[in-house]
C-alpha cells in the first residue's frame, strides 16, 4: 500500500530513518541471541532474545512495507531470529531437567545452594544425550557436562564443596603433646627394654567433645543405639527446617547389621547415604566409631569418634592418618588406574597443589575403609586406596 500523495515527504523520510534504526537494533539483538547459542546452558535461553529481535523485525518490516521502502534490514533481523528460536528451544528441551534443578534450589538459602545444585542436576547431567547412539559416554563433546565440569573444578571443589580438607594438628598442638603426653618418646635408636604396655590416652580439648541428645539411651549396646545417641552436631536437619528427633533418625535408616556393627542412613533433605561402623581395640576392647557424613555445604567427611557416658569425643587426630599422607596415597592410587573413564580427574593430577577429591566407603564386613573416586565427578567408583583398622589405630595400606 502506497502512502497518500499529500503526506509530507520529510515526515516520511523521518519515519523511514527511525524504522531502519529499529531494524538495525533488531539485527544486533538477533546476533546477540545467535551468539548465545555458542555458550553451554545459556544457549537454552537464547530464544528469549531472538523473540525480542523478531518483534523488532516484524514492526519494522510492516512499517517499511507500508511506506514502500526496502525491507532488507527487517528481513535480515527476522531471518536470524527465526533461525535462533528453534535451535534455542531444542537446547531448552535438552537442558530442561538441569534448568528445573536450578529453579528448585535457587530459593534455598546459604551454602546449601551449590550442594543442592550438584545433587539435583546430577542425574540430568549423566542422562544428557544418552539417546544419541553416536555419542561416546566418555566423550568431551557433551556441552552440559563440559560446562558443569569447569564450574565444579573452579568453584565447588575449590570452595571445599565435594572434598573438604581434613583438619591436621598444628605444629603447636604437636609441640604441646610432646610436653603433656607422658607416653610420647623421641624416636631414637635406643630401645627401652620390655616396656610395660600402657593405655594411650588421647589429648582431648573441649571442642572435640559433643553431647548425646536427651532422649538417647544412656547405655547403648549396639550400633543402632549408638546411632540414635549420636550428637546433633552430626546431623543437618536444620537446613530443611526439620527437628532432630528419635523418630526422624529412625526414618532415615536404610540398612543395619547389628552383628557386625554397621548402619547405613540417608542424609537429610537430599537422601545421600552415610555410614556408621563400630571398631574395637583388640587389646582393650574399647569401641571406636567411624562416621561418614555429608553436610549441606561440605563434602563427605569422616569422623573417628569414641563414646563415653553420653559424650562423643573426636579422636581422629590420634587414630587416623593425617591429610598429607592420605592425599599422597590418593595420588599413587590414581597413577595406577586408567583415567580414560574419569577424565575429570586429570585436572587434579596435572596440578599437584589441588587436593584429590574422593569418597570414603566404610566396611560392613572386614576392616578396610575404601577411598573411592568421587561419584559427583566420575561414573567410575574404582578404589584408589585403603585405610585399615589395625586393632589400635587406622593405617594406610597399599
Amino acid at each position: 500500500m502506497k502512502p497518500n500523495k499529500d503526506q509530507d515527504q520529510d515526515t516520511i523520510d523521518m519515519h523511514v530513518k527511525r524504522l531502519r534504526i529499529f531494524a538495525i537494533v533488531g539485527i544486533v539483538i538477533s546476533l546477540i541471541g545467535l551468539g548465545m547459542l555458542l555458550i553451554p546452558l545459556i544457549q537454552a535461553f537464547a530464544y528469549g532474545t531472538a523473540i525480542l529481535a523478531a518483534m523488532f523485525g516484524i514492526i519494522t518490516y510492516i512499517g517499511l512495507w507500508r511506506l514502500g521502502k526496502s525491507i532488507l534490514l527487517p528481513a535480515i533481523c527476522l531471518g536470524i531470529a527465526l533461525v535462533t528460536i528453534p535451535i534455542s528451544l531444542y537446547y531448552y528441551y535438552q537442558y530442561y531437567e538441569v534448568i528445573q534443578g536450578i529453579a528448585k534450589v535457587s530459593k534455598v538459602k546459604n551454602d546449601f545452594v551449590k550442594y543442592a545444585f550438584a545433587q539435583v542436576t546430577d542425574e540430568a547431567i549423566d542422562n544428557f544425550g544418552k539417546d544419541k547412539q553416536a555419542q561416546d559416554s566418555t566423550s568431551n563433546d557433551n556441552p552440559v557436562k563440559n560446562f558443569l565440569k569447569k564450574e565444579v573444578k573452579k568453584s565447588l571443589l575449590k570452595d571445599n564443596i565435594f572434598n573438604e580438607k581434613r583438619e591436621e594438628r598444628s605444629a603447636s598442638q604437636k609441640a604441646t603433646e610432646k610436653t603433656t603426653n607422658p607416653n610420647w618418646t623421641k624416636n631414637t635408636t635406643t630401645k627401652t627394654p620390655n616396656p610395660k604396655p600402657t593405655k594411650r590416652v588421647p589429648r582431648i580439648t573441649q571442642s572435640q567433645v559433643t553431647t548425646s541428645p536427651a532422649w538417647a539411651s544412656k547405655n547403648p549396646s549396639n550400633i543402632h543405639d549408638y546411632y540414635l545417641a549420636l550428637a546433633p552436631k552430626y546431623f543437618s536437619n536444620h537446613i530443611c527446617d526439620q527437628a532432630d528427633s528419635k523418630a526422624a533418625r529412625e526414618a532415615e535408616i536404610r540398612k543395619k547389621n547389628l552383628k557386625h556393627g554397621y548402619l547405613k542412613f540417608s542424609e537429610e533433605c537430599v537422601g545421600i547415604f552415610n555410614e556408621l561402623v563400630l571398631f574395637r581395640n583388640k587389646k582393650t576392647k574399647e569401641a571406636f566409631f567411624a562416621l561418614t557424613k555429608t553436610h549441606a555445604s561440605k563434602a563427605l567427611q569422616i569422623y573417628i569418634l569414641q563414646y563415653n557416658k553420653g559424650e562423643w569425643i573426636d579422636v581422629k587426630a590420634d587414630l587416623f592418618p593425617d591429610e598429607t599422607a592420605i592425599q599422597q596415597a590418593a595420588r599413587r592410587g590414581l597413577n595406577k588406574i586408567d583415567l580414560s573413564r574419569s577424565p575429570e580427574y586429570q585436572y587434579f593430577m596435572d596440578d599437584p597443589k589441588e587436593s584429590i577429591p574422593f569418597d570414603f566407603e566404610l566396611p560392613e564386613f572386614g576392616y578396610d575403609i575404601q577411598m573411592k573416586l568421587n561419584k559427583e565427578l566420575s561414573n567410575d567408583t574404582t578404589s584408589i586406596g585403603r585405610i585399615r583398622w589395625m586393632g589400635e589405630r587406622f593405617e594406610l595400606v597399599e
